[in-house]
């Protein structure tokens, strides 16, 4: 199970912290090896923005619409590890944008694990590639299914929506993005075996 917070582990986020600890807890975020597409064929890995924006540090993952609803929140995507929380304040924070025209048509866009919500963007995504949050909290240790993209009620159009610079920490204020102690270790002993 990768991201387990337990005694002598990452240090615990508990409604009192203020600041987020910085550590990744989402393997696999600078290639995406390690997220998919909630519905399987809609989506590609891409390896830089194509022009969109200059902030991105990992691989973008681009979600699109299908047939037979050809509406964006099937766009979503899932981490696809094990993740299991401990009770804290957490913040996922990630770039995102689309390929929408009409400002009017911008959205937010949820957390969610299984049916229930964790929570909502700060801001709407929008054809601008900005960075978002959704702060959350958990109660009980938790068995987390992530999954992000627009799980709400609201009419939108067809389109994409890109993401990248996904991050995962303890805390409610995000840190610039950086892989997970894991991914840095793997790297570490990728380069010292060369």
């Amino acid at each position: 199970m990768a991201n387990i917070f337990a005694p002598g582990g990452y240090e615990l986020a508990t409604k009192n912290m203020i600041p987020g600890n910085g550590i990744n807890l989402l393997d696999g975020t600078k290639d995406l090896s390690t997220f998919d597409f909630v519905i399987s064929g809609n989506g590609g890995k891409d390896n830089d923005s194509n022009g969109r924006t200059n902030l991105t540090q990992t691989k973008v993952m681009h979600a699109w619409t299908g047939l037979p609803d050809l509406s964006i929140k099937k766009a979503n995507i899932k981490y696809t590890q094990a993740l299991c929380l401990v009770p804290g304040v957490y913040t996922l924070s990630f770039l995102a944008w689309n390929n929408i025209d009409s400002s009017d048509q911008s959205f937010y866009l949820y957390a969610y694990s299984d049916s229930i919500t964790l929570g909502k963007s700060n801001k709407k995504v929008a054809k601008q590639a900005d960075l978002l949050k959704i702060v959350f909290s958990i109660d009980k240790v938790s068995q987390i299914n992530l999954i992000i993209g627009n799980n709400s009620s609201d009419t939108l159009l067809n389109g994409s929506i890109w993401y990248a610079n996904l991050k995962l920490e303890a805390g409610v204020n995000p840190t610039p993005w950086s892989e997970s102690p894991v991914d840095q270790i793997q790297e570490l002993k990728s380069s010292l075996s060369k």
